[in-house]
């Protein structure tokens, strides 16, 4: 797939997910949240990286307020640099800081986790296929995080709405697939994982 069609695939996609009524997003979400619930892995999980929602993609926060009451440290991805990313404790007491994107993110002062000490990493996403190929935003933050991974890794697990779904994505040699896709209707598995 050439970077033009990538591009236009990315832009029909989000156009999709930006014009679903609130209550069809929230509906998802609810059905969403309640998948993830079940599985053994969040269940085990003591340090989850979740996402702020942005741009029409799937809302996590209600989980994520209930890892926070059940004990679980939350963590939110922040930008640094140019393009790098790393993941920063999120305590609902503390101040968020908005990113040059305008998504809020933990300051300074938040304790860092690695990438490869957090036990499940919820990661947005514009498209993906049953295999668990991921299209992101196109910024390539996750992508250069991933790449870093080794032998010790998180569950990757992607969160999209059904409709992103496509029946094939062709991938870069860079591109990292996910473990795990959600989505309100169904769980796309790459391969199994244990904790």
């Amino acid at each position: 797939m050439s970077l033009s069609s990538k591009q236009q695939l990315r832009r029909h996609l989000r156009k999709l997910r930006r014009e679903l009524p609130l209550r069809t997003q929230q509906n998802a979400a609810h059905q969403l949240c309640a998948r993830i619930l079940l599985l053994p892995q969040y269940r085990h999980a003591r340090h989850i990286a979740f996402y702020w929602p942005a741009d029409g993609e799937m809302d996590l926060r209600p989980l994520m307020r209930w890892s926070l009451r059940r004990g679980k440290h939350c963590y939110l991805p922040v930008i640094r640099g140019r393009d790098q990313i790393i993941f920063r404790r999120h305590q609902p007491q503390k101040v968020l800081h908005r990113n040059r994107y305008g998504i809020p993110e933990p300051g300074p002062r938040q304790k860092a986790r690695p990438l490869h000490k957090l036990d499940i990493v919820f990661l947005p996403l514009v498209g993906f296929d049953k295999k668990c190929n991921r299209l992101g935003m196109g910024a390539g933050f996750y992508d250069r995080a991933l790449q870093k991974l080794h032998a010790q890794r998180p569950l990757l697990c992607g969160i999209a709405y059904e409709l992103q779904r496509v029946d094939h994505l062709p991938t870069d040699p860079w591109d990292i697939p996910l473990d795990l896709i959600a989505t309100e209707k169904k769980l796309y598995r790459r391969r199994q994982r244990r904790f």
